[in-house]
């Protein structure tokens, strides 16, 4: 018995567009349908720090207000919890602290930033106008007194830092590790 293909582009096309309409479906679904729902959805994901689900939301509004310093704050913030690409968040939180407008945590996350990229100096600077800003409550919340120290440890390791010269390279299994190096 030979098999009737003369279905088949009608079959295909069937299955294609159930597929493709179901997953647009699934898509837009999840996504607020004009700009007042995205400000309200991602203030309430940022409120309850769901920065993650937040970050969409606040790229498509920065792409639509560049230099609005509380949208370029707050795309920064989710960076920094959800994304791997720790550098990128600085240009934001830089363009959102020349405002006075914007929140005093700012401040706080500019430091940060600058910390965990190494730029200790500039960390401290940050954290020194947030202290110089910061309400009691945020003071409070946000202490920076250990994160600056921490930063002077960093700039005192850093200064210390010295290249290491390799004698011998010997490439091993981890299992055998700790038999090809006698450990005391």
């Amino acid at each position: 018995m030979k098999p009737n293909f003369s279905r088949f582009p009608f079959l295909f096309l069937l299955v294609f567009l159930s597929v493709f309409l179901t997953q647009s479906g699934v898509a837009q679904k999840d996504l607020p349908a004009d700009e007042t729902q995205i400000k309200k959805q991602a203030a309430e994901y940022f409120k309850e720090k769901k920065f993650a689900d937040a970050y969409p939301l606040y790229s498509q509004l920065l792409s639509l207000y560049s230099t609005n310093p509380d949208y370029n704050y707050r795309l920064a913030v989710c960076m920094l919890y959800a994304k791997t690409d720790k550098e990128r968040p600085i240009h934001y939180l830089e363009i959102a602290v020349q405002s006075s407008d914007v929140e005093n945590l700012a401040y706080y996350y500019l430091g940060w930033a600058y910390q965990v990229n190494y730029r200790f100096s500039e960390a401290i600077n940050s954290y020194e106008k947030f202290n110089g800003k910061a309400t009691s409550s945020e003071a409070d919340k946000y202490p920076v007194d250990r994160l600056i120290q921490f930063c002077n440890n960093g700039i005192q390791q850093l200064s210390n830092f010295q290249n290491l010269d390799v004698l011998r390279k010997k490439e091993l299994s981890s299992s055998t590790f700790y038999y090809a190096y006698p450990v005391q």
